[in-house]
């Protein structure tokens, strides 16, 4: 790739970063530059994203060669991943620049989604509730790969915190729900966006009842 070329993709790789698009979203912009499928994994080979052509194997462990191209998603000392392009670029010093501008990006996606569990998670309701996940099976994807076992409708709750209140644990046991998983995201001032399972889809005219 020309420099001109590596400064365009570097650019791309930060416009889908600042939408929050996420390791699908940068997985699917690297599998659109080299024409093969793409596979990023976390530290311990499972999948995150997938994207681009063909069947793609279920992990890339083991298969760096002409069977698939991978480089580590790192950022420091920090191990976040692994990033698979599948197979290997016919030329693959040439594609070797774009592949860690691919992972250097994901490596802060990862990197602020990773404090024990809870950014992963949190980045997904933040996600859902700005709407930018495409449609609906693409938030159902994402959230599988975050472990969140989303319900098929949810109500969302405004909740505004008295001072020294703690409301999250109160949200929690109040609006536990058999029918998912519930989401909780923080707002200033101590107040939370609570996003509560519903049994049936709630419309403009019965949300006050329910």
């Amino acid at each position: 790739m020309t420099p001109d070329q590596l400064v365009e993709f570097a650019e791309a790789l930060a416009r889908v970063a600042a939408s929050g698009g996420g390791a699908k979203a940068l997985a699917v912009l690297v599998a659109e530059r080299t024409g093969a499928g793409v596979l990023v994994e976390d530290g311990q080979w499972r999948p995150l994203a997938t994207a681009g052509p063909g069947s793609l194997p279920s992990t890339a462990r083991n298969l760096n060669g002409p069977r698939a191209k991978t480089v580590s998603i790192t950022l420091g000392d920090a191990c976040y991943g692994y990033l698979s392009v599948v197979p290997a670029p016919a030329d693959v010093d040439e594609a070797l620049p774009l592949l860690r501008l691919a992972a250097s990006t994901l490596a802060l996606e990862l990197a602020r989604e990773s404090d024990g569990g809870r950014g992963r998670r949190r980045a997904f309701w933040d996600r859902l509730i700005a709407r930018e996940y495409p449609d609906a099976g693409a938030a159902r994807e994402d959230a599988a790969a975050r472990g969140i076992a989303p319900a098929a409708h949810y109500l969302c709750i405004a909740l505004e915190a008295e001072p020294g209140q703690e409301l999250r644990t109160l949200v929690t046991d109040a609006f536990r729900s058999v029918d998912g998983e519930l989401g909780i995201i923080e707002r200033g001032g101590g107040g939370l966006l609570v996003l509560v399972p519903a049994s049936r889809e709630v419309d403009a005219e019965n949300a006050r009842t329910a």
